[in-house]
């Protein structure tokens, strides 16, 4: 359910900075005509250390994207009209893209807005929103781009494929989503596992206490970089393909923007390596407290061991919806209708034209039967669809299609 950020958020009386503070509130007050809260204040330092952590590593990830023009998203993906940003956190990414281009409608949710900036542009709103269940937040082909960048952690391992059916279904048509997470394990660069020991000690500990719990929905997986590829293409996207970056952990590179990077990344990591997985770890009781902080001291150290060399994997995953049929054939399909009298098949180069005309089965079975096909079976007619208009009839597989092709 859409829930506007405003209505949600319990904000301090008299100042505009979010802050952490208990869920009961004193007294309703309106501030610039919106209700909100009077609430009691509380401090939380990790919190705090959180929210710089985030703030520092989106100012990395730009140095590392300085191949990009506004270093928020790749050029080809052009000049987005609508944006949906998951996970916003911080809000750093969906603040620079509203002031980057003011024509552009960043629409951000998140489970909780307590690092959202305190001061929001007019094209940006902010929602409260659980990503762990359907995003029905907005009508279908909604948005031009969708972006989604270190949610691992907090997406349930049964999500995952859903997930991306749902950020298809929001994609306007030639849409884009753009997702990013860090394979979280250490190398070296040398070929020195052994002097990586601890780190390496530290990633099986967050990825089996991320899957240790007794509710399928609260079991998490901290390695989805390899999975997001087929995901995607079950749920329909094309142009699937990973930009994959080693990024160092502390400044070995000999250029000076491989050293910048790596020294960022240092801090970085140094501070996600408590966070990420002291909760499930000592929560699920993996590892005491003090169990804990000894691995964790110990990886700090390698993390800065330039003779070992250490690097994780950074995977900008980039994905379009082009004019594609929602079918579990997928890629590249052929589609019969009744008698086969019209038919169709994608071609992976480009994206389809619709209009207003057909396409002679018979006329054109011999150019067309040069192209690969798939397997939609004859046998599966009787499930045919009607009226087909550009939305997947629920059950169906074979579809009425009505289009023209450049080719032909």
């Amino acid at each position: 359910m859409k829930t506007n950020l405003t209505e949600r958020l319990h904000i301090a009386t008299g100042t505009s900075k979010i802050i952490l503070c208990d869920t009961k509130y004193i007294s309703l007050q309106s501030i610039s005509s919106v209700n909100h809260h009077k609430v009691r204040i509380s401090t939380d330092t990790g919190f705090q250390e959180e929210e710089t952590r985030l703030r520092d590593q989106h100012e990395m990830l730009k140095w590392i994207y300085r191949d990009w023009h506004n270093l928020l998203h790749p050029d080809f993906i052009g000049e987005p009209e609508s944006v949906l940003d998951c996970a916003f956190g911080t809000g750093n990414w969906a603040y620079d893209l509203a002031e980057y281009d003011p024509d552009c409608t960043v629409t951000g949710v998140d489970i909780s807005p307590l690092m959202a900036p305190p001061d929001q542009l007019e094209n940006m709103d902010l929602q409260i929103a659980n990503l762990n269940d359907r995003l029905d937040f907005a009508e279908p082909e909604t948005f031009d781009l969708i972006h989604s960048r270190f949610v691992a952690d907090g997406i349930a391992s049964s999500r995952w494929p859903n997930y991306f059916r749902d950020m298809y279904r929001l994609l306007k048509r030639n849409g884009w989503v753009q997702v990013t997470e860090w394979d979280l394990t250490f190398r070296s660069a040398t070929g020195n596992s052994d002097a990586l020991q601890a780190l390496r000690e530290w990633s099986q500990l967050h990825a089996q206490s991320l899957a240790a719990s007794n509710r399928p929905e609260g079991r998490k997986r901290g390695r989805v970089t390899q999975d997001c590829e087929a995901w995607m293409r079950m749920a329909g996207f094309v142009d699937v393909s990973a930009d994959v970056r080693d990024i160092p952990t502390s400044p070995w590179p000999t250029d000076s923007h491989g050293r910048s990077i790596g020294q960022a990344n240092l801090s970085n990591m140094k501070d996600a390596l408590r966070s990420l997985a002291l909760y499930p770890a000592t929560h699920r009781q993996f590892r005491t407290i003090e169990q804990f902080n000894e691995i964790v001291n110990a990886a700090c150290s390698e993390l800065e061991n330039i003779q070992a060399k250490p690097y994780l994997r950074l995977y900008f995953l980039p994905y379009t919806q082009t004019y594609v049929l929602r079918q579990k054939a997928m890629i590249r399909s052929m589609i019969y209708y009744s008698s086969c009298s019209y038919f169709l098949i994608q071609y992976p180069e480009r994206p389809f034209v619709p209009a207003a005309k057909t396409v002679d089965f018979k006329n054109t079975m011999p150019k067309f039967m040069e192209l690969w096909y798939s397997g939609i079976q004859a046998e599966n007619r009787e499930e045919k669809s009607r009226n087909w208009d550009g939305v997947e009839s629920p059950g169906s597989r074979i579809l009425q299609v009505n289009f023209r092709d450049p080719a032909l």
